[in-house]
């Protein structure tokens, strides 16, 4: 007696169309889910590239207040000192001139960093009390504090800077 599988006329041969369907659907399920998780890591890596370019900015204009803060001439050296500008001279004698306006950080009139939200500067005496008016003589430090937004997140550095030869 012969044992064979039974066949009806038809080949056995190929797939079904009902399999074909199955196979598509899943398939289809996967790719779209793999599109998902690719598409989440671009768009999460676009913004950490963009956060990062404007942190290196705020760094950059940080570093380079800070080295010319450092570098005062002396207490009297100090020409102007308000919220948004501080002028001075530098142990080269060159006047060195921060400023903030229109969204951009100027230093002599040329942009070290944009797109800013706000700048601020605030100042103390050698004994911790704000400084906020009076002889520029009193000041011994800055603080600088700049903001910006990058993709929705207001971004937020601030550094003291202790001036070397203003005792």
């Amino acid at each position: 007696m012969d044992h064979s599988i039974l066949t009806t006329g038809r080949s056995q041969h190929g797939f079904t169309l009902m399999e074909v369907i199955t196979f598509m659907t899943l398939s289809a399920l996967v790719l779209t889910g793999a599109l998902f998780f690719f598409r989440t890591g671009a768009e999460s890596y676009a913004e950490t590239l963009s956060q990062s370019l404007a942190l290196e900015a705020f760094h950059h204009a940080n570093r380079l207040m800070t080295r010319d803060i450092r570098n005062l001439r002396n207490k009297s050296s100090i020409a102007t000192a308000t919220v948004s500008q501080f002028t001075f001279s530098n142990v080269q004698n060159q006047s060195i001139s921060y400023t903030f306006s229109s969204g951009q950080l100027l230093r002599n009139g040329v942009s070290i960093s944009s797109g800013l939200t706000s700048f601020s500067l605030t100042y103390a005496t050698w004994d911790g009390a704000s400084w906020s008016s009076g002889a520029t003589t009193e000041i011994a430090m800055v603080t600088a504090t700049l903001s910006t937004s990058v993709e929705g997140r207001l971004l937020t550095t601030s550094s003291s800077i202790l001036l070397r030869n203003a005792r």
